[in-house]
C-alpha cells in the first residue's frame, strides 16, 4: 500500500468518527409571537391612506349651484320666425333690435309710441297669396299663437304697426311654413315593386296594390 493511499484512508476514517461522535443539533419549535395591538401612529397612517385627502373635496360653499350663464333677453337681431304646432295652429315669435326701434321712434315720434302692433296672416295658394286674418298682440310680448283655417296649407306672417294716425308700417315678414293634413292621406300606390325576398320569408307573400284592392272591392259590390 502506498503512502498516499494510506493517508487517504486515515483521513476518511477520521471524518467518519468525527461525524459519529458530534452532539446532535436540537431543533426547538418557537411559538409565534402574540399579535400586538395597532399603535396610535400606525392607525392614523392607515386611516389617512384609505380616506381621500382634502384636495378631492368640493371647496366651494355648500348648496351653491354651478355657474351657468343666463340667456340674454334679446339677441339684437330683427327677425320674425314662424313654427307649426299642429294642422290648425302656427306659432310666431319675433324680435326688434334696439337700433331698429330707435330709428323707428326717431322717424315717427309720438305716433310710434301710441301705435299698436299687428300680425297679419297670409294664405298661399299656388303662386298667389291673400290675407286671411289680422291679430293685435298684447304690448310687451314677442310671441303669438295663431289659429289657421286650412290644414295642409302654406302660410306666412307679417308684423307691422298701426300708428295713431291710421298709417300702417311694415316691420318684419316670416318664412313660409306648411301645416300637416288633419286626415289620412288619400294617395294610393298604383303598383307594388316585385321583390324576390318574399319567397324566402315564411308566411309572407307579395300582394296586389292598394288601388287594385279598391277596384276588386268595387267589382264585388
Amino acid at each position: 500500500m502506498s503512502i498516499i493511499t494510506y493517508l487517504g484512508l486515515l483521513l476518511l476514517i477520521g471524518l467518519v468518527v468525527l461525524v459519529a461522535f458530534l452532539p446532535g443539533r436540537q431543533y426547538h419549535h418557537r411559538p409565534p409571537a402574540a399579535a400586538k395591538p395597532l399603535g396610535k401612529k400606525f392607525t392614523n397612517e392607515f386611516s389617512l391612506e384609505l380616506s381621500p385627502t382634502l384636495d378631492y373635496w368640493w371647496k366651494g360653499p355648500v348648496n351653491k349651484k354651478p355657474y351657468s350663464p343666463e340667456l340674454p333677453s334679446k339677441y339684437q337681431e330683427s327677425r320674425l320666425a314662424l313654427m307649426v304646432q299642429n294642422p290648425s295652429c302656427i306659432f310666431a315669435y319675433w324680435e326688434l333690435s334696439d337700433a331698429y326701434l330707435e330709428d323707428l321712434q326717431h322717424q315717427y315720434g309720438s305716433e310710434w309710441v301710441n301705435g299698436f302692433e299687428r300680425l297679419k296672416v297670409f294664405h298661399i295658394t299656388g303662386t298667389t297669396f291673400r290675407e286671411i286674418s289680422e291679430h293685435e298682440p298684447s304690448p310687451q310680448i314677442n310671441n303669438y299663437y295663431i289659429q289657421v283655417p286650412y290644414p295642409g296649407q302654406s302660410y306666412f306672417v307679417e308684423l307691422g304697426k298701426l300708428l295713431s294716425s291710421g298709417q300702417y308700417i311694415f316691420l318684419l315678414r316670416s318664412e313660409t311654413v306648411t301645416t300637416p293634413r288633419s286626415t289620412v292621406s288619400t294617395l294610393l300606390d298604383e303598383n307594388w315593386i316585385p321583390c324576390d325576398i318574399y319567397k324566402y320569408m315564411e308566411g309572407v307573400s307579395s300582394g296586389i296594390s292598394s288601388a287594385a284592392l279598391v277596384r276588386n272591392n268595387e267589382r264585388r259590390n
